[in-house]
C-alpha cells in the first residue's frame, strides 16, 4: 500500500483506518489520533446538488436508450453551468468543492471539453 502524508492504524484484526493528514487536525476521541478537519459550513448547497444529480440520471436514461449525443450535451452544460456559477457566486455559490479557481477551471473546461470531442467524435444519435 502506498500513502502519502498519512497514518494507519489497525483497529482489529483485519479492520484498518486510514486517516489522511492534512491541514485542521482534531484529535479522534478515545483513539490519541488527529483527522482532518471538515466544516460543512463551507461546502455546497444540498439542493444545487441534487439538481446536477438529476441532469446526471437524465444523462445517463438518454445514454442507454441511444442518445449519446443529448446525453453528453446534457453533461457538458451542467458542467459548464456548474463552472460559471461557482466564477460568478464565488464564495456564496451553492457548488463547491474546492477553491473558487478549480472549481470555475474543472466545470468550464470538462464541458468545453466535452463540446470540443462532441463536435469531433463521431457518436450515436
Amino acid at each position: 500500500m502506498i500513502s502519502v502524508a498519512s497514518d494507519s492504524v489497525l483497529v482489529s484484526d483485519a479492520t484498518f483506518i486510514m486517516i489522511t493528514i492534512v491541514a485542521g487536525k482534531r484529535d479522534m476521541k478515545g483513539l490519541g489520533m488527529s483527522h482532518p478537519y471538515v466544516s460543512e459550513d463551507h461546502e455546497g448547497k444540498p439542493w444545487f446538488e441534487w439538481i446536477v444529480a438529476v441532469v446526471v440520471i437524465i444523462a445517463t436514461v438518454l445514454a442507454v436508450a441511444g442518445y449519446t449525443k443529448a446525453a453528453t450535451a446534457a453533461i457538458a452544460v451542467t458542467a459548464i453551468v456548474t463552472g460559471l456559477v461557482r466564477l460568478v457566486l464565488r464564495e456564496r455559490s451553492p457548488w463547491k468543492v474546492r477553491s473558487v479557481a478549480f472549481d470555475a477551471f474543472m466545470g468550464i473546461g470538462l464541458g468545453a471539453g466535452l463540446l470540443i470531442l462532441l463536435t469531433i467524435v463521431p457518436v450515436g444519435n
